[in-house]
């Protein structure tokens, strides 16, 4: 009981100190809603993020349909749903569903045990970032633990690359506005069904690569800068 009070002042101490806060900048829907689950903010508003190295090198992708190109980059463990990943696809190439290959970057090298249709590649030099995303159709970015926000997606779609997230995925703010068709539980079934059906029609990736090349590109840091500027220079006005 003694550990549980303590726990509980510390959260107060916490809500006092948010209290004194006039605005919260939240960099995603997923941030905002796992901090609201404990304090209430006298103002909140949510901006994406970015970092100086997004550059726009959008271009318009060839897709082959004997051959969609899944990609994964980071950590395989479980929280990052690799696994459930893998679950999908191998279920996929039982039911004969083989126009498919996964590369995934950021760890060991070689061919996985259960199939040889996914390669572990590595990891990567980020000043070779284009080289990786050229050789990707599709970012899976299929995390179980709630992601703040995941620059990744952000880098993919500057390479003009298509992303499926999971909802617990806060870049899932900036993917919705392409398709949110992208946005899938984090669960086997949903991705099992969302990779079926991104194998079977071409035309739904096409159409995202379409949107993200003809969209603005307003991800640059100094983009970023100027919108978060605006947001504290209207919050002085106020004051």
């Amino acid at each position: 009981r003694k550990e549980i009070n303590e726990y509980e002042a510390l959260l107060e101490y916490y809500n006092q100190y948010y209290k004194q806060i006039d605005c919260i900048h939240f960099n995603s829907e997923v941030t905002k809603q796992v901090y609201q689950n404990f304090i209430t903010p006298n103002q909140s508003v949510v901006i994406s993020i970015t970092h100086k190295g997004i550059k726009d090198h959008r271009k318009v992708k060839v897709f082959k349909a004997s051959d969609i190109r899944f990609g994964f980059i980071g950590d395989t463990s479980e929280y990052k749903g690799f696994p459930m990943l893998k679950k999908a696809l191998c279920e996929l190439e039982k039911t004969g569903v083989t126009n498919w290959s996964l590369n995934v970057w950021g760890g060991s090298l070689g061919i996985d045990e259960d199939s040889n249709k996914i390669a572990y590649k590595g990891k990567y030099d980020p000043t070779y970032l284009h080289v990786v995303f050229d050789q990707m159709d599709v970012l899976i970015v299929p995390s179980l633990w709630k992601e703040t926000f995941s620059l990744i997606t952000l880098e993919a779609l500057s390479y003009g690359v298509p992303v499926l997230v999971s909802s617990n995925v806060g870049a899932k703010d900036i993917v919705k506005d392409y398709d949110s068709n992208f946005i899938c539980g984090p669960n086997t079934d949903d991705f099992f069904e969302k990779l079926s059906l991104l194998l079977k029609d071409l035309t739904i990736l096409e159409t995202f690569n379409k949107r993200i090349c003809k969209g603005e590109f307003n991800y640059s840091l100094d983009d970023h800068a100027t919108i978060v500027k605006e947001l504290y220079m209207n919050l002085l006005k106020k004051r």
